[in-house]
């Protein structure tokens, strides 16, 4: 009697373990679903779902202004900022968290997640009064001062999945780029390469080169030119 009991325990457990099998996987495809049908409703989903993430870690830190969404920027060419005394510590990569209601920007490094400056700010406007000293520094944000660049990889080796991974190894790095487009690349290469197509990422450029040990080229004809800011062909 107590065996059998065992067994109905056991064919109990197991039909609860099949259910599991058969429903998880409709359930992942489901939530890849609503997120899309949100996507469709708002093309801005992602970038609030990011704001969101980067205010709850920058939350965590230091206190906040309520009841206001900030702009983020990123820093992406630290040497045309560096006569703003809130950017002298900046480095490329930098998010700034800017509250226009409270006035105030808070410059942050995801790479090491900590505060690196915090002070009142100007929208779009120069200073026209003397410069007085102060405790905190006054930063002035342009239009100019933060992009987001277009990035495309191409896969120019044998290895499956190499772009793939090389956008993930990116996006750590980097905060301020965007992949626009992942592919196998025409030609054979036996060092990876960057190519600034837009003439205006050289900064950004040299340092992805670096980061990844190829090198800076210019485009090869040999490849179908993406639209993208830069260029990369990476073989390992």
């Amino acid at each position: 009697m107590l065996k059998r009991s065992f067994s109905k325990i056991a064919i109990i457990f197991a039909g609860i373990g099949l259910a599991v099998l058969i429903f998880a996987p409709s359930y992942f495809f489901y939530s890849k679903y609503q997120k899309a049908q949100k996507l469709l409703k708002d093309p801005s989903y992602i970038q609030k779902q990011e704001v969101k993430s980067l205010v709850e870690k920058v939350g965590k830190l230091i206190d906040l202004p309520e009841g206001e969404e900030p702009t983020i920027a990123t820093v992406s060419d630290k040497e045309k900022l560096s006569a703003q005394p809130f950017f002298s510590k900046a480095e490329n990569g930098d998010q700034v968290l800017i509250y226009t209601k409270a006035k105030k920007a808070v410059l942050y490094r995801p790479s090491t997640n900590k505060i690196i400056e915090v002070g009142p700010v100007n929208i779009g406007q120069e200073e026209t009064k003397p410069a007085t000293p102060s405790a905190n520094p006054v930063v002035t944000v342009k239009p100019t001062t933060v992009s987001t660049a277009r990035i495309a990889i191409y896969n120019g080796s044998k290895t499956a999945g190499l772009a793939a991974s090389t956008e993930a190894k990116l996006k750590t790095k980097f905060n301020n780029i965007t992949i626009v487009e992942k592919g196998n690349s025409s030609g054979d290469y036996d060092k990876s390469l960057v190519s600034d197509l837009s003439g205006s990422q050289k900064s950004l450029t040299s340092d992805i080169a670096a980061y990844l040990g190829g090198e800076i080229k210019s485009f090869p004809t040999s490849e179908t030119k993406p639209d993208a800011d830069i260029l990369v062909i990476v073989v390992n």
